[in-house]
């Protein structure tokens, strides 16, 4: 019946897991403040700020049951104190933000997608038969929708280039966009009227080079040109 929790479990870059943020705090012991466990708007911005202290604790080496204790402001005093330099309660929380945007990244380049930002079906369809939940299910699409907004990423769960460069990942990170092979001819597309295949021969499946080749622009700052072209063929 913990609707954030639903949110968290669906959301943690490792597979459900309760210390990827927990949401106990808020949606039943009232830490830092009471949450209704049963709404399920307005608890993407919480979740977010629990997921980057999590990442915090974590470089930190400590339990997560110091985060019932004592706040980020500690962690960040600790943090100063270990490394002599001098940080803001933000500056730690921006960290975590850090590794969860980076975390995100890896799991994308290894195939996962936002369809794998889920729960068990019988958490989504199957309402709860009795007790203080009773005709409750998770109502994860909306929540997903604004946990994406709130991150800064697209749609499809993806941090947006503006995002890694506010968080100083840019010139790091390697963005690829890619599309399918081929423009195609179902639900109506024509792909001749269109001029879908520019200057090559065939659609989508044609053992030619407008079937075969595949669009793709680079994003790399500091490493490739803006503007710049290859006719490198690669598979």
């Amino acid at each position: 019946g913990m609707q954030g929790q639903g949110l968290l479990y669906a959301t943690s870059n490792r597979g459900a897991c309760h210390l990827r943020g927990n949401m106990l705090g808020p949606e039943v012991l009232g830490v830092p403040k009471m949450l209704d466990r049963h709404a399920h708007l307005g608890k993407a911005g919480v979740l977010i700020v629990l997921q980057h202290s999590s990442a915090v604790i974590d470089s930190l080496c400590m339990c997560k049951f110091a985060g019932f204790a004592i706040g980020d402001e500690f962690f960040a005093r600790l943090l100063s104190a270990a490394t002599g330099v001098r940080y803001e309660v933000q500056d730690t929380l921006t960290a975590g933000e850090r590794i969860w945007n980076l975390e995100r990244l890896y799991n994308l380049r290894a195939g996962f997608t936002a369809a794998d930002d889920t729960l068990p079906r019988r958490f989504l369809e199957r309402p709860h038969a009795d007790g203080g939940s009773k005709g409750q299910v998770v109502h994860l699409p909306e929540m997903l929708d604004e946990y994406y907004r709130f991150r800064g990423w697209t749609s499809e769960g993806v941090p947006t280039p503006a995002k890694l460069k506010a968080l100083g990942l840019d010139s790091k990170t390697l963005v690829l966009f890619s599309s399918d092979n081929g423009p195609h001819k179902e639900g109506g597309a024509d792909p001749t009227f269109f001029h879908s295949s520019g200057g090559l021969r065939g659609n989508k499946r044609d053992l030619y080079e407008g079937g075969i080749r595949v669009p793709l622009i680079v994003r790399w700052p500091g490493r490739i040109p803006a503007g710049s072209g290859s006719d490198h063929v690669c598979a």
